[in-house]
């Protein structure tokens, strides 16, 4: 790949560095070393100069939450070697359904929205009537939105769920964020974002309710949601 990279034909603006980046999932990473797996069968390690860099794990406990999203940037070296320099991980949901997930807590989420949908899609079906369509985002990015008042804030939601019913043209839009601390700092931080979340749809919590205590739990507010979407469309 470097010495593809480094043809002579090739034309770079300015003095740029030739780099690669190579991305893929692993169950099997530590604090220098990854390795990944083609067809079933585990591949040589590779070997970083740095520390990677996980999200939300300290260095004690790098690899102890796999699956992981691993991206690792290659550098040639001053003796004309090429190296793995550095690289970042970031925890995903399964590898069979690798969506990225800040924490084991929005893992459980993910799972309760998934076993919400099976249980309403299997119960619907077997009554013979038609199955809510639903789409599930994992925003990457933060978002800007503007309350009644105009003013701009910036909300980066943990998902957001679109639910359409049978013979309806616009989905109904849900945002589920996942409550993972109970500091009082948390809760003040994450309340103020509540309003601009509503912008962006009906909000969710998990814990329903948060941080109040609920004597219904999210999943079952999970599935009034998917059941009955309409009773939840914002004017």
């Amino acid at each position: 790949m470097m010495s593809y990279l480094e043809k002579t034909d090739f034309e770079w603006e300015g003095d740029r560095n030739r780099e690669f980046f190579l991305i893929g999932i692993t169950e099997n990473l530590s604090q220098r070393k990854v390795i990944f797996k083609h067809m079933g069968i585990e591949q040589p390690p590779f070997t970083t100069e740095k520390t990677i860099k996980t999200f939300g794990e300290s260095i004690t406990n790098i690899g102890s939450k796999p699956p992981y999203w691993v991206i690792l940037r290659f550098l040639r070296g001053k003796d004309g070697q090429v190296y793995c320099d550095e690289g970042y991980a970031h925890c995903a949901y399964t590898k069979q359904n690798p969506i990225p997930v800040d924490s084991e807590k929005e893992r459980e989420t993910l799972r309760t929205i998934e076993r919400a949908a099976a249980f309403v899609r299997q119960k619907e079906a077997k009554a013979g009537k038609p199955v809510p369509s639903v789409t599930l985002k994992k925003p990457l990015f933060t978002a800007t939105v503007h309350g009644n008042d105009g003013e701009a804030m910036e909300v980066h939601p943990d998902f957001q769920l679109s639910i359409l019913s049978a013979g309806r043209q616009d989905p109904v839009n849900f945002v589920v964020e996942t409550m993972g601390y109970v500091s009082p700092e948390y809760i003040e931080r994450k309340l103020r974002t509540h309003p601009g979340m509503r912008e962006l749809g009906y909000l969710l919590t998990d814990p329903h309710g948060f941080p109040e205590k609920m004597e219904r739990t999210f999943y079952q507010e999970m599935l009034s949601c998917l059941f009955y979407p309409e009773k939840h469309r914002q004017m």
